[in-house]
């Protein structure tokens, strides 16, 4: 199990500490996932989130699993 973990560094009536578990053996589409619900959990905005998280277009992710398979086999 990995995680991925946000603690505030002063004091505020917000959240301290943002913390998301997943599994291992993710996609780079699938943590891009993770990294958008975070963003957002913090409070940026949608437009901000998806200019700097952009959606893969015409499946471009897929291409993600192949190269695991390099890597990894």
């Amino acid at each position: 199990m990995d995680k991925l973990t946000y603690v505030r560094g002063i004091s505020t009536k917000e959240p301290s500490k943002i913390e998301l578990e997943f599994s291992n053996g993710l996609t780079a589409f699938e943590f891009r996932n993770i990294c958008v619900r975070m963003a957002k959990s913090l409070g940026y905005a949608d437009t901000s989130v998806e200019c700097a998280f952009p959606k893969p277009k015409n499946n471009e992710h897929e291409a993600d699993k192949a190269q695991l398979k390099l890597l990894f086999d």
